[in-house]
């Protein structure tokens, strides 16, 4: 659905441009600093923990039309991508049986999510407002609120832990794994920028956000043979915290 809007606004910037001259269309690149903050839940209750995540980058574009001086109103969409490495994200240890280097089993305590990294897929369409707060020199800074929706996509890139479990004297194999799943939320973003003129229609665009993306839920999965049969742990991971971006913005 997100890729058909996208479309949609392409083909459509052109049409305004020749209509009207207060319209904009804009292109950049966004730094992101998610936030570290998220819980982890099992048996045993709920878990506060902290999450690292790899720094990313993100795609930024959009359109828009002034409506006066002050205000313009938007469109904007984003596609970025983010590493997280969930080895924080559960911190109550679980006795499993894996192998040591001469291929004998032993009992070690691991937590479900030691070995697991993910790959955050995020893409984003809001609707945005722009204030602008006049000039300073040749700087216009402006202030920003958006909302819309978040869709996350995310997948375990090397979280399969190969181990062994004792069944009545005997070993079988068994994977702790994250399986791949797609999630939508609400989304919202604020933050301050500003416009650096380059010639009459161009200008560069350097902009400071907060942004709330909603959060996702990792499960790791136990299975046995390729079949899940048991939920070990639910990671709730908050898709937010800053970005910083840079663009150019065409005004026709």
């Amino acid at each position: 659905m997100l890729k058909k809007i996208l479309v949609l606004l392409i083909v459509l910037v052109p049409n305004f441009a020749s209509a009207n001259d207060s319209f904009y269309a804009k292109v950049g690149l966004g730094y992101l600093k998610p936030n570290k903050n998220s819980s982890y839940s099992d048996s045993t209750g709920m878990h506060k923990n902290n999450s690292f995540f790899t720094n990313n980058y993100l795609f930024d574009a959009g359109i828009g039309y002034q409506v006066s001086d002050a205000i313009e109103v938007g469109l904007t969409f984003q596609h970025g991508k983010s590493r997280l490495n969930a080895g924080s994200l559960g911190d109550t240890a679980h006795p499993i049986t894996t192998v040591d280097e001469n291929g004998n089993p032993i009992r070690i305590d691991s937590t479900p999510f030691a070995a697991s990294k993910l790959k955050i897929t995020t893409t984003a369409l809001l609707a945005n407002v722009n204030y602008n707060l006049g000039k300073i020199y040749n700087f216009s800074p402006y202030i920003f609120a958006g909302a819309g929706m978040a869709r996350h996509k995310y997948r375990s890139t090397d979280s399969q832990v190969n181990c062994l479990e004792e069944i009545s004297n005997s070993y079988r194999a068994v994977d702790y794994k994250i399986p791949g799943k797609v999630q939508n939320n609400f989304a919202w973003s604020v933050g301050i920028g500003g416009h650096l003129p380059i010639n009459e229609q161009l200008y560069l665009d350097l902009a400071l956000r907060y942004y709330d993306y909603g959060q996702i839920k990792a499960e790791n999965k136990k299975y046995i043979n390729g079949i899940m049969i048991d939920n070990v742990g639910t990671a709730k991971v908050k898709i937010k915290g800053a970005m910083f971006l840079v663009g150019i913005t065409v005004k026709f």
